[in-house]
Order: structure tokens, then C-alpha cells, then sequence
């Protein structure tokens, strides 16, 4: 199945206060599993989600989260293992250490 991004973009916009951010981690992660790459997701949520009334860093958070969390079936090894940790902005795919706080994301 092809994801439409116009039209993930589209809910995303029309999401209100209380649904934003997890209406964007979710059209995010539809992204991820039919292989969209991480920045072509940003450039398709994001000025939705700024309509919508999120700010840049949480919209990049966000979608950045939701490709942690979710993998195309290509990337997934036969033992069920991401192959793909650490591709994401060039980070490891262990989460932030509280010591950094939100600087860590």
C-alpha cells in the first residue's frame, strides 16, 4: 500500500490542541514504514504541523521519535533487530541521557 503524504499532511493541520503531536507522530511512522526517508517526511509534516501550531524543534522531534520507534520491513533483520540504528541525524539510537536534557534530543 502507497501512503498518500498530501494527505497525511492535510490531517496533520487540522489536528487541535491535545491531538498535534501525536496526529504528527503518527502520519510520521505511516512515512517511515512505507520508506520514506526522514527528511522527505519533515519536508511533507512539517509546515502542517506548524499550521497546525507546533513549533520547528518539536515537529523535528517528533518525526525524529516516531522513525526511532517505527522501521520499514527492509531495514528489520531476520531476529526482528533494527539494521538500521543510528541513521538518523547521524545519532545512536540509545536515547538521550538524562544528564543533557532536552539539549540531548
Amino acid at each position: 500500500m502507497e501512503v498518500d503524504a498530501e494527505r497525511l499532511a492535510a490531517w496533520v493541520a487540522g489536528r487541535g490542541e491535545g491531538e498535534r503531536n501525536r496526529g504528527l507522530f503518527w502520519a510520521a511512522c505511516r512515512l517511515a514504514e512505507n520508506g520514506v526517508s526522514p527528511a522527505d517526511a519533515l519536508d511533507a509534516l512539517g509546515a502542517a504541523a506548524q499550521s497546525a501550531g507546533l513549533g520547528d524543534r518539536e515537529i523535528t522531534a517528533t518525526v525524529r521519535s516516531a522513525y526511532r520507534a517505527t522501521r520499514p520491513a527492509s531495514e528489520t533483520a531476520s531476529d526482528g533487530r533494527s539494521q538500521g540504528a543510528g541513521r538518523w541525524f547521524g545519532r545512536s539510537a540509545s536515547p538521550p541521557s538524562a544528564a543533557l536534557g532536552r539539549a540531548g534530543l
